[in-house]
């Protein structure tokens, strides 16, 4: 506890609490206590004795500014593994067996076409997810300071195990002591400075300035609350959602006329090099979706994977149905400036599941041959190998040519 009226230097009529009969003595003598652990929250703390208030005591005020904590809301964890070891092809040789051997033991083909599309997918996913448990290490929780040394961390593990034993507080004064001495700090940055000067005298000034800039904290402020439509401000969580699908829904809306749809029409079958060629192309180290299935587990599945992936994307390629995990996005709100309040201020980008993002882009190739063939040739954009900017740089000559020899152009 702190006694708050010794906390500020007042003078001394604005001190004493209560003189006695005939103000023969003046004593301080009624205390505001609080804790120590808010005292920063106190601006100022007097007696006011001109007060009319009938008593021999002088009424003591404190002045407080609060601060009050942003609630944040708990948000279920997904669980990340090191994929980085799949990229070696004995490792994938191993994920792609157990995965097939448990994806055989679970599937079993269905005579209705939806219920087979969502057992196959379903079986797929879980035989992945139980392989990933067993074979695939968890990556380890980054700690907060970088200079905190790797026997740290497993004292911490340590200490989290030991919660709520006698060798907790042991192990706790471990830990504290090893991060007062502060050995593993100057340690971590003198190694940073040597690096920034090891930098310097390779006249590498870009790199030097990165390396200083990552020394300042990063601190990402976002806002609790966001603008409605009529400009009032939402706290709520239910009336932000509920903002936040009525602002998505207006930025995917297509207000033009629906074009005639050929009913009917059946669409070549998906071949095998297509699926191989699009996951292929696929880049490493991009987010799952909500299916926690990473692009670096399908790849490492090989022709298993390749065969089952076809088979998938036809079923849903022909009978148009796809499996409701599939079809749902997670949006990551990202603010382009501080303090954001209107949604129109964020940037949404949206986390699809990697067997959808392939089937996509099968239909998104198929779709752009086809229009290519069909785009004039002097279109110069939107277009493979054929930008504006070659097209402008030739014109430019063109005219330049035209020019120099004097010669009239049109256009």
């Amino acid at each position: 506890m702190t006694i708050v009226n010794t906390l500020f230097k007042q003078p001394a009529r604005r001190l004493y609490t209560w003189k006695s009969p005939g103000d023969v003595r003046r004593n301080q003598i009624d205390y505001i206590l609080m804790s120590s652990r808010f005292k920063n929250s106190a601006v100022n703390c007097r007696t006011y004795p001109g007060a009319d208030i009938g008593s021999d005591h002088n009424p003591v005020i404190m002045q407080m500014k609060v601060k009050l904590k942003i609630p944040h809301s708990k948000q279920t964890k997904t669980v990340k593994y090191c994929t980085k070891l799949l990229r070696l092809s004995e490792e994938a040789e191993k994920y792609a067996v157990l995965v097939k051997n448990k994806f055989q033991c679970l599937y079993v083909e269905e005579t209705d076409a939806t219920r087979d599309i969502d057992q196959q997918w379903d079986c797929l996913k879980e035989a992945i997810e139980k392989t990933n448990e067993e074979f695939l290490p968890r990556v380890n929780r980054e700690a907060k300071q970088e200079w905190i040394t790797e026997d740290i961390l497993d004292m911490m593990k340590e200490r989290k195990r030991l919660k709520g034993s006698d060798a907790y507080k042991h192990i706790d004064n471990n830990i504290k002591m090893a991060c007062k001495t502060r050995t593993a700090k100057e340690e971590w940055l003198n190694s940073k400075c040597d690096e920034i000067e090891l930098l310097s005298q390779r006249n590498d000034l870009t790199a030097m300035l990165h390396k200083i800039k990552s020394f300042q904290p990063k601190q990402t402020v976002t806002a609790s609350c966001i603008k409605g439509k009529d400009g009032e401000i939402l706290f709520e969580t239910e009336k932000i959602v509920l903002r936040w699908t009525e602002y998505v829904e207006e930025l995917f809306s297509d207000q033009r006329c629906a074009n005639l749809i050929q009913e009917h029409l059946q669409g070549p079958e998906i071949l095998r090099n297509e699926v191989e060629k699009c996951l292929k192309d696929m880049k490493y180290g991009k987010a799952a979706g909500i299916d926690n299935i990473s692009c670096e587990m399908l790849k490492a599945l090989g022709d298993f994977g390749i065969d089952t992936l076809t088979e998938l994307c036809n079923k849903m390629y022909h009978t148009a149905y796809i499996p409701e995990d599939l079809k749902t996005s997670v949006f990551i709100l990202l603010p382009k400036k501080p303090r954001a309040t209107d949604c129109s201020e964020y940037r949404t980008i949206s986390l699809m599941c990697h067997v959808l993002k392939l089937l996509l882009t099968v239909i998104h190739k198929r779709i752009a041959q086809k229009i290519d063939s069909e785009i004039s040739e002097m279109q110069a954009g939107f277009r493979k190998a054929s930008g504006t900017r070659e097209a402008i740089f030739s014109l430019k000559i063109l005219v330049e040519k035209h020019i120099e020899m004097q010669k009239d152009m049109y256009a």
